[in-house]
């Protein structure tokens, strides 16, 4: 740690916070910096300058293991700016323990969906690569920082800088950070499976579906990575790139031997590392409207395809990949289609018969049927139905629950859309709390299909292919309704470099928010043990804390009524930390022990 110089004004430090004062701009400088917090979506006219405050020094209050966010908004005058630099300055000592990244914030054009929305035009959303950039007069041009702090850095305050330079002309912020005296976990313990298809990807950059001669698992491996560092698992990524051997027979093409040796690169080099437990789905079953159809036609078999999944299965246990993975049952499943229900009863009893241990996952969008309760093991309806008291009652058994969205449901419920307030997209993870689920699933990251620009460069990426909302598939072609973005949280840079997003960024604040939660439920178990902890004011702490468990209604009181002030969830956020901090205290300096050998307790 440095020391903090004394002319920068003391701070109240809160988590996921920022504080700011105010300067004006001086010298003739011909712009100005502001500031917005991470939960603010802001665009490029004046118009917005309202909601933002000029900045004198950013306070960013981060655990170990945890990445926090802020804006600098630079506001141009009456002059175009020309070549805007960016640097920032941190301690060497501290190169090894914390990195703050920045990126210009990019805007893509949305289409008038099928929900009430406060814009349809240019929204932000794409994080772009740091450099050099242009500002046009009296216009806007937020930048994105994330703080990142690793698990080894010590707890303390420490001060970096952000320099933004015009011509001769620049402003310089302090940025005071805070590492609190707990890191996250990670892996993590909420299951976050987002989907990243290699065959989509391959299309985009060389225009074959086919992937492995062009799209390599080696290039493949640098997205989930990237996914990682966000704390989702590609949901797919077990069965990208795996080598599959057929023999023909009077049915058709029989699968004969999978071979997993590309996922080495994978699986086997992020495992550990990067993905909670049963976030991985070792193989997925066809979708229920595709079983509907073979059924009909009489083209599938049960037995056949309970064994081509126990074939999968078994080469996953040979390369000793992690055993806490998960069979993908049959897409959307509802009770009222009798056939595929009972077809899905033969197949995952088939699949229970062989290997016992295996968990099967399913996804369903209404009704479900008991019959199926048995076998079962991850229940995740879409969120619409996740108040269903069915699942309350599967988890009563013991079972879990997962919930997950997917083009629906449209606001008011939560959901990642683009042209959504930003507290939509992390408000949906305290849901996911005050439900009981320990997972989100989401289809698709990288669904890029449907624009149709000739790139400027002779390279596929964003922004020479502006990407407009109205051309995306999704937007035009999967079910009825228009929704912005779904199904794109990453966008396709350069040399075939990840660029993330706005909601791919708060979505991790989310998922870090449930960590907070599980952490904390961790630590009460501890102090609870201890015996001066269950009686006196310790027992009066320990209630307080269970209750910071709990989702308040002022954050959401049902998954259609929640906050739309991001204050809520900061200071609700800040409250956790300082719980959290408490309790390591307690159980690092065990001044308890002192206490009661002095007969000094309370």
């Amino acid at each position: 740690m440095f020391r903090i110089e004394s002319h920068i004004l003391t701070v109240v430090l809160m988590l996921a916070s920022i504080s700011v004062g105010h300067v004006f701009a001086a010298g003739g400088n011909p712009f100005e910096l502001l500031h917005a917090h991470s939960l603010q979506k802001v665009g490029t006219e004046l118009s917005g300058v309202e909601n933002l405050e000029r900045v004198s020094e950013v306070v960013v209050d981060v655990a170990g293991n945890e990445a926090e966010s802020f804006q600098l908004v630079v506001r141009s005058f009456d002059a175009d700016l020309k070549g805007v630099d960016v640097k920032v300055v941190w301690p060497e000592a501290l190169n090894d323990s914390m990195e703050i990244l920045w990126h210009k914030v990019g805007y893509v054009q949305t289409g008038n969906p099928s929900y009430a929305t406060g814009h349809v035009g240019w929204w932000p959303d794409p994080l772009m690569p740091a450099g050099p950039f242009d500002v046009e007069s009296n216009k806007l041009q937020p930048l994105w920082f994330t703080v990142h702090v690793s698990p080894a850095a010590k707890p303390g305050t420490y001060q970096a800088s952000v320099e933004v330079t015009a011509g001769e002309y620049s402003e310089t912020v302090p940025v005071l950070i805070r590492v609190r005296n707990f890191a996250l976990p990670r892996p993590g313990r909420f299951a976050a499976p987002f989907g990243l298809y290699a065959p989509y990807m391959s299309n985009w950059y060389y225009g074959d579906k086919e992937y492995g001669q062009h799209f390599t698992a080696g290039q493949y491996a640098k997205w989930c990575r990237f996914m990682g560092k966000y704390r989702l698992t590609p949901k797919n990524i077990a069965y990208e790139f795996v080598d599959r051997e057929y023999t023909e027979g009077r049915n058709g093409k029989t699968l004969k031997s999978v071979d997993f040796e590309n996922l080495e690169s994978t699986v086997g080099a992020l495992a550990g590392d990067y993905y909670p437990p049963y976030s991985f789905g070792i193989y997925r079953l066809s979708s229920a409207k595709e079983i509907g159809k073979w059924l009909k036609a009489g083209k599938t078999s049960a037995k056949e395809m309970a064994r081509t999944v126990i074939l999968h299965i078994k080469e996953w246990e040979k390369r000793g990949f992690p055993a806490e993975v998960y069979v993908y049952g049959f897409d959307e499943l509802v009770g009222d289609d009798k056939a595929v229900v009972e077809f899905a009863i033969k197949v995952y009893s088939a699949l229970k018969k062989e290997m016992p241990s295996i968990k099967i996952m399913q996804t369903s969008m209404g009704k479900v049927s008991a019959e199926l309760t048995g076998l079962v093991d991850i229940w995740c309806p879409k969120t619409a139905s996740l108040a269903d008291p069915f699942y309350k009652s599967e988890l009563g058994k013991g079972k879990t629950l997962w919930s997950y969205v997917c083009v629906s449901p449209v606001p008011p419920f939560a959901n990642f859309f683009i042209d959504q307030p930003a507290t939509d997209h992390r408000v949906l993870f305290w849901q996911m709390r005050k439900a009981g689920a320990t997972g989100l699933l989401y289809w698709s990251t990288t669904w890029w299909e449907g624009f149709s620009a000739t790139p400027a460069s002779s390279e596929p990426c964003f922004p020479d292919i502006p990407m407009k909302m109205k051309e995306h598939e999704v937007y035009t072609g999967i079910g009825s309704l228009h929704v912005n973005g779904d199904g794109l949280l990453l966008y396709p840079g350069k040399d075939m470099t990840p660029l993330p997003s706005i909601r791919l960024e708060i979505i991790r604040d989310g998922i870090e928010d449930v960590e907070y939660m599980f952490l904390l439920e961790e630590l009460i178990g501890k102090v609870e043990a201890i015996p001066v902890y269950q009686t006196h004011s310790g027992a009066l702490l320990l209630k307080h804390a269970k209750t910071l468990l709990e989702v308040p209604g002022e954050i959401s009181r049902s998954l259609e009524d929640y906050t739309k002030d991001p204050q809520v969830i900061l200071e609700r956020r800040k409250e956790l930390s300082n719980m959290i901090e408490q309790l390591v205290d307690i159980l690092e300096n065990k001044d308890y022990e002192t206490w009661k050998k002095k007969d000094q307790w309370w």
